[in-house]
């Protein structure tokens, strides 16, 4: 990931010139106007009176961020499944050395709870989540907030906790790659399928979406039945010259209980990391029994916020489901229900995903406020 001031790695540039068919010295001279703008917005105060401007005009004063695995560069470099959700540690370091600046940072359980009562939220509050419990985030993070006293909430598929497993979406692309790592044609007519409105809808825009992260979405559009049916007919694909290779991705259960010890709030994600909407009310609620008691008997009390896995498709049919069986707050992905909440479908609270865009303090304010991902009053 190269830094945001070095013009040829620079992706908001690369699009520019895609989209608009820039020269390079109109580009150069974008570029720069642009770092000029971001100090100048960063250290003459400007950034607070913007961000002012806005919680005036209705924004909310706190943000909610997601994040999910934090590596090293080597990691990152090496990662064969793309870089989604992910963010280097010198990146997150920055994050939480801007946080330690401008930023009040509480527990989720907290903010949760000053906005379930109507209390005014401090300014600037930040609240910081974690997704999956991967390894990282004990072996990258948890030191992090060690040495910036930041509190954390972390969500988990309890199922997965201390096992050689993975999530059905690194399953099914770590079969694809190595199907094709092997020279073996795929020649599956659901692949077909979403190939060929894969390429039809390429053809209609300027910038390609990733194959992989587009695939993934495909099938997380499809019923259960039908994705699952795809998913291992792909892997018995693989099995005719392989078969998928044993991880270390999860925190072990001791790893989670020494997180929660240290002050991590802990929260659920379900057991079996099966989509919400996928299940039946009674199928939700054993799901999620089991997830709170795989918990307590590892000495872990459970927040009372729930982090369903198919939290950007987490529609208000499944939230009244689970009002109805006694839950009333969750926290979600980056689609914005927020305006959805009552009585009858509970409490949502969105996320932001905050990518390792740049390593630079001021640069990353303006990003910061382009995102709205800081209130000011």
């Amino acid at each position: 990931m190269g830094d945001i001031f070095n013009l040829q790695d620079n992706p908001l540039f690369k699009v520019l010139q895609k989209e608009k068919k820039l020269d390079e010295r109109e580009i150069a001279f974008r570029y720069h106007l642009n770092k000029i703008a971001n100090y100048i917005v960063y250290y003459c105060g400007l950034f607070e009176i913007l961000r002012k401007r806005d919680c005036n005009k209705g924004d909310f004063p706190y943000r909610i961020l997601k994040y999910e695995r934090v590596l090293s560069d080597n990691e990152i470099e090496q990662g064969s499944l793309g870089n989604d959700n992910v963010i280097s540690i010198s990146g997150f370091k920055t994050h939480l050395e801007l946080f330690k600046e401008k930023a009040n940072v509480i527990l989720l359980s907290e903010l949760v709870q000053k906005i379930s009562r109507n209390e005014e939220i401090p300014v600037n509050t930040v609240v910081l989540t974690f997704d999956k419990a991967h390894k990282s985030i004990y072996k990258n993070v948890l030191p992090l907030l060690r040495q910036f006293k930041f509190p954390a909430t972390l969500f988990v598929p309890t199922a997965y906790i201390g096992r050689q497993l993975m999530l059905w979406e690194e399953r099914v692309l770590t079969a694809i790659k190595l199907i094709k790592q092997n020279n073996i044609a795929l020649n599956i007519p659901e692949i077909e399928t979403f190939n060929a409105i894969y390429q039809n809808f390429n053809s209609q825009i300027e910038i390609p979406t990733d194959w992989s992260f587009a695939f993934i979405t495909y099938l997380k559009a499809q019923p259960a039945n039908e994705r699952f049916a795809i998913i291992e007919t792909i892997i018995n694909h693989l099995e005719k010259i392989t078969s998928l290779p044993k991880v270390d991705t999860f925190m072990s259960w001791k790893e989670l209980e020494l997180a929660f010890q240290d002050g991590f709030e802990i929260g659920s994600m379900g057991h079996s990391y099966q989509f919400f909407h996928d299940l039946s009310k009674e199928e939700i609620h054993e799901d999620l029994m089991i997830s709170f008691q795989t918990l307590a008997e590892h000495n872990i009390k459970p927040c009372d916020i729930l982090c369903p896995p198919d939290q950007n498709e987490f529609f208000p049919e499944t939230r009244k489901m689970l009002v109805e069986l006694g839950y009333q707050k969750f926290v979600g992905g980056e689609f914005f229900w927020e305006g959805n909440n009552s009585l009858e479908l509970g409490q949502y609270c969105h996320r932001d995903t905050l990518y390792d865009f740049t390593r630079s303090l001021p640069n990353l304010s303006m990003i910061l406020w382009n995102l709205k991902l800081l209130g000011y009053k």
